[in-house]
């Protein structure tokens, strides 16, 4: 079984393959959705050059994904080895706190955006 199937077929995991694998793996091969990614708009027009903030925020998303992603895999090696069962609630603390982190982070991320009355 491939990599991306194993994935799938675990709850947690699963709903992440398509973030964590796929969009970044159209980041990394040449394609013209990888490039406009990288184009933002400056003050002489589209350019490649400026995108500090497109990378920050891509940045920020990956942090976060791997964190994310972390967790699952305590989520899921505490399912198989029983003997891990001790840890539940510190797991659940742990995602508590997972959540309420990017969570305060995601709601500053959309007030920066909106735009000033």
């Amino acid at each position: 079984m491939d990599f991306v199937s194993m994935a799938k077929s675990d709850n947690g995991l699963g709903k992440l393959v398509g973030f964590s694998y796929y969009i970044p793996m159209t980041e990394t091969h040449p394609s013209v959705r990888a490039m406009m990614s990288r184009m933002a708009e400056g003050e002489t027009g589209v350019t490649l050059a400026q995108r500090t903030e497109k990378a920050a925020t891509w940045a920020s998303k990956a942090v976060c994904n791997a964190h994310n992603l972390t967790l699952q895999n305590l989520l899921l090696q505490q399912e198989h080895f029983k003997e891990l069962k001790e840890c539940e609630p510190l797991l659940k603390e742990c995602l508590a706190d997972f959540q309420a982190s990017w969570g305060e982070a995601r709601e500053r991320a959309n007030a920066e955006k909106q735009p000033s009355q």
